[in-house]
């Protein structure tokens, strides 16, 4: 594996998260190549602050690495926190 158990863990219940609460702070942002998913990106608004923002993870698969996707998924999360503001 490339991520520890405990790491697949963590993002499990941030995704879950996300998917079952509305007020969730955690994004996404996932990386697909022919509808297999080798990337994925996670951020969030850092509380208290006024547009600030912090990246949790930005991970792509080894296959796939060296082939931009995680330049694409880098501007995708700069993208969507500057549309947030």
């Amino acid at each position: 594996n490339v991520f520890s158990n405990a790491e697949i863990e963590g993002g499990i219940s941030m995704l879950q998260d996300r998917l079952d609460t509305a007020e969730c702070p955690y994004r996404f942002v996932f990386g697909l190549k022919q509808y297999n998913l080798v990337g994925n990106a996670c951020f969030s608004a850092i509380p208290f602050t006024d547009g600030r923002y912090e990246l949790h993870w930005l991970a792509v698969h080894p296959d796939f690495q060296h082939e931009g996707i995680a330049h694409a998924l880098f501007e995708r999360c700069q993208q969507i926190m500057h549309d947030q503001g």
